[in-house]
């Protein structure tokens, strides 16, 4: 006879099971970092051979409304009401959300009542998506809404818009897709930002810029990157991937005189913000660049890194990863959102000479089988046989 694992939980949810989002409710919240980290381990493994010399401790989530940024689907077809939510698993259709138990607590309502805004709409087909994100202040939290545009919204519906952000006391802006975000309502003069309160630094952003979705998660993963970058003698360190200067103004306020940082990303206008993040932070010793680092001829106007970051997209960084192996690039930190492309990339560092230093677990999506984790790879002298 079957019975219930002692892992097993009662989802929370009531939309477990339809929505594609949290697919691990089910599960008890140590037994699923459990399962994320052997999932890490193992891959490692038996892709490239590798054992961390090191399982440091696990940067940890809350299990629920931990989440500070996502994507809402909306479905405007002609029949019926326009649902706003998330997609159904393996499938194009959306699930209306009342109330969303991983969304913080400032986003949570969000998703119910942004699908009563859209069917007011004249044109409600307008909308492509809507991203959700967390602004903070030293003291207060405001929601962040960015509507997608697939067409300009009447004067009737930016009105609506603008009404409800101001009821929501939240930054609303749309987005066309061609030129810069533009605010309908503002509820402070300054742009929307999260904090890095451990390294005095506020990181300004526009809807739909990458942001890591978990702002408590994410604070203690750049302490820990920046942990790691100290354990090195460096003098020149590349942020591979760097977004907003999420790693690299962290390590540049962290650093003396000595060390320069080098951010690449190539979306331009992160550059640019990137840039002016550093600015209005005054932090210096910091340059960022636009690069497609996904390409192996890529030109950087460094010839020799001592620590180089990198946070690629799911699909890994092998180009980089290869040009840094050839390079002998003393120490590299990984930090990986896909398990399998860190087992293919770490395969290429382990048949080069490099050892894995050290290894964490970052669980950055409780309830979700999403998972993260932060790798730090060490020259040694010899290269490895390849099989």
């Amino acid at each position: 006879m079957l019975s219930p694992s002692a892992d097993r939980v009662a989802p929370p949810c009531p939309h477990y099971g339809t929505c594609g989002g949290c697919d691990l409710q089910h599960f008890e919240a140590s037994a699923q970092l459990a399962h994320k980290r052997a999932v890490v381990l193992e891959t490692l493994a038996r892709a490239a051979r590798l054992e961390p010399r090191i399982v440091e401790p696990s940067i940890e989530s809350p299990p629920f409304h931990y989440r500070t940024r996502a994507r809402l689907a909306v479905d405007a077809r002609e029949r019926g009401k326009p649902v706003v939510g998330f997609r159904e698993g393996a499938s194009a259709d959306v699930v209306p959300i009342a109330h969303c138990h991983v969304l913080h607590h400032a986003l949570a309502g969000l998703p119910s009542a942004l699908s009563g805004l859209v069917a007011e709409m004249e044109a409600p087909r307008a909308i492509g998506h809507i991203d959700l994100a967390l602004s903070e202040t030293a003291d207060a939290t405001f929601p962040v809404v960015g509507l997608r545009l697939a067409r300009d919204l009447s004067e009737r519906d930016r009105a609506r818009c603008a009404a409800f952000a101001v009821e929501r006391r939240a930054y609303f802006a749309l987005d066309d897709g061609l030129t810069s975000a533009s605010y309908l309502h503002r509820p402070c003069d300054d742009a929307p930002a999260y904090r890095l309160p451990g390294f005095d630094l506020r990181i300004a952003f526009d809807p739909g810029d990458f942001v890591q979705g978990n702002a408590g998660v994410n604070r203690a993963f750049v302490g820990r990157v920046v942990d790691w970058v100290q354990l090195a003698e460096h003098g020149e360190v590349l942020d591979a991937f760097c977004g907003l200067g999420n790693f690299s103004l962290a390590i540049a306020r962290n650093e003396s005189g000595g060390t320069r940082v080098l951010g690449v990303e190539v979306d331009r206008g992160m550059v640019e913000r990137a840039r002016e993040n550093a600015k209005e932070n005054r932090v210096g010793g910091v340059e960022f660049l636009v690069r497609d680092l996904q390409d192996a001829e890529i030109a950087l106007p460094r010839k020799r890194f001592d620590v180089a970051v990198l946070d690629p997209p799911r699909t890994g960084a092998r180009a980089l990863i290869e040009r840094f192996a050839a390079e002998r690039v003393p120490v590299l930190i990984y930090a990986s959102c896909m398990a399998s492309a860190l087992g293919r990339d770490a395969r290429v560092l382990a048949d080069a000479g490099y050892a894995l230093d050290r290894l964490a677990l970052v669980d950055m999506f409780p309830q979700t089988s999403h998972v993260e984790a932060l790798a730090r790879f060490v020259l040694e002298h010899k290269k490895r046989k390849t099989r």
